[in-house]
């Protein structure tokens, strides 16, 4: 089969008479069959984002991101030598997909920090597209 996988993203804002949408649906065709639905614990500290041992080893395509925390943010993080980079906040009851932007089995360099109390989140991921 063709196109397992469906994206769908949308941004939206009508305020003041300023109407904008930029929006984006396509389909994939997974080389695997590999994916994750976990949720995780994400301390105040860095914490490893943690994802199957066989997802890593097909590779991660894309992640879905959902902060299940209803006060605290997350801040989502990469590492690259020794330095943590934080690309993304997620605010609480909010979400972000990611596309992995590393090699897919590179994907455990994704790191997360709350903000002032630990959170749930919610981590959803799928293997590697053609």
């Amino acid at each position: 089969m063709a196109n397992e996988i469906s994206v769908t993203t949308k941004l939206s804002m009508n305020k003041d008479g300023v109407n904008t949408t930029a929006e984006c649906s396509f389909s994939l065709s997974p080389t695997g069959s590999q994916r994750s639905l976990t949720v995780q614990t994400i301390a105040t500290t860095d914490t490893e984002i943690a994802f199957a041992a066989d997802l890593i080893t097909e590779g991660v395509s894309y992640i879905h991101l959902k902060n299940l925390d209803a006060t605290n943010y997350v801040d989502i993080k990469i590492k690259s030598g020794g330095t943590t980079y934080t690309f993304a906040r997620i605010k609480p009851g909010k979400s972000a997909l990611i596309p992995s932007a590393v090699t897919p089995t590179q994907a455990q360099n994704l790191w997360a920090a709350a903000s002032t109390a630990p959170i749930k989140l919610q981590v959803h991921a799928v293997g590697t597209v053609s």
